[in-house]
């Protein structure tokens, strides 16, 4: 009875805790892309204090643009607060670039479709909370 009693523990300790480590994937749809040129430039970010920092992305990722429609899919994810910021970096600068006064010249969208005020939006604005796997799509020229 009592190896009965402890095996039982032992499979139900693993199997909560499986359920509770499980990492989740987010799908991202991105559409709306107007020229086939550059690179699709992607950031996932977990804080307000990193939120569009360079480097200090969960993960980032520059995809050459290939069609108007993109998928990248972030795989092995805790469950946490997320924002998403993408952008066309049309001539592969790896940068935003902007005009003279200071406004982004290239298409960009955050997750939840989040707007700044003179300026980006902050993190809880874009902020999502992933429990389980998702798929959000976006479209960039919005």
């Amino acid at each position: 009875m009592k190896i009965s009693h402890t095996l039982f523990i032992v499979i139900f300790f693993l199997i909560s805790s499986n359920i509770i480590a499980q990492e989740c994937k987010i799908i991202l749809k991105v559409s709306g892309i107007t020229k086939i040129e550059g690179e699709l430039s992607i950031g996932l970010y977990n804080n307000q204090k990193s939120f569009l920092k360079k480097g200090k992305t969960v993960e980032g990722v520059h995809l050459k643009i290939t069609d108007t429609t993109m998928t990248y899919v972030f795989r092995n994810l805790r469950r946490d607060n997320y924002a998403i910021a993408i952008y066309h970096d049309e001539n592969a600068n790896q940068k935003l670039d902007r005009n003279f006064l200071g406004i982004p010249s290239e298409d960009y969208v955050f997750s939840n479709y989040a707007k700044g005020f003179l300026g980006p939006p902050k993190f809880k604005d874009a902020m999502f909370t992933l429990t389980d796997s998702i798929k959000i799509e976006l479209n960039i020229s919005k």
